[in-house]
């Protein structure tokens, strides 16, 4: 199998399904993921691929980064009242739910559903993986930093996802 390295020195378009090159600061990537980053010399040129916020760049683009699935749910939840200047950027809480794919797929007792059933509970609270990339679309959208509270819940289901959000209101 190819690396996206050389698929796109070969000239193939390429959709990014991990989060490789989802967030655009190598060393914040880095230490979010825990490693170093294998092709970061690619990662100025990845488009990342929410049509909503890049739809025109998608079109042309030879690299583009597929969006995680909770910034997708955040992202697009406060994206027309972030674009319209109707909430307080440094206000934003993101209470989110999945159910047990969400969690990832490596093996963890927490995350098996036989676990989770019955039950429901934070986790990530220090720092999920996601909150870069979240981060860095609210500040996209906004024009600056924001201030995000991020909270990752379990369910008790096997897919599924959904984000509560509260931001304060823009003055005026």
């Amino acid at each position: 199998m190819k690396s996206a390295a050389q698929l796109l020195d070969a000239g193939t378009r390429v959709i990014d399904l991990a989060a490789d090159f989802r967030i655009k600061d190598i060393d914040t990537w880095s230490k979010w993921y825990g490693m170093e980053h294998a092709c970061p010399e690619r990662v100025a040129e990845a488009v990342y691929g929410m049509p909503e916020m890049n739809r025109e760049q998608i079109k042309g683009a030879q690299l583009v980064a597929n969006p995680g699935c909770y910034p997708t749910a955040v992202t697009l939840g406060l994206l027309p009242l972030l674009e319209n200047g109707l909430i307080n950027p440094d206000s934003i809480i993101a209470d989110t739910k999945s159910g047990a794919s969400g969690a990832g797929r490596q093996a963890n007792v927490g995350t098996l559903l036989c676990e989770a059933g019955d039950s429901f509970k934070a986790y990530g609270v220090p720092g999920h993986r996601h909150l870069p990339e979240i981060a860095q679309n609210l500040s996209q959208i906004a024009g600056a930093a924001t201030d995000l509270t991020f909270v990752p819940h379990l369910l008790p289901m096997i897919r599924g996802i959904h984000a509560t959000l509260y931001a304060d209101l823009a003055t005026g």
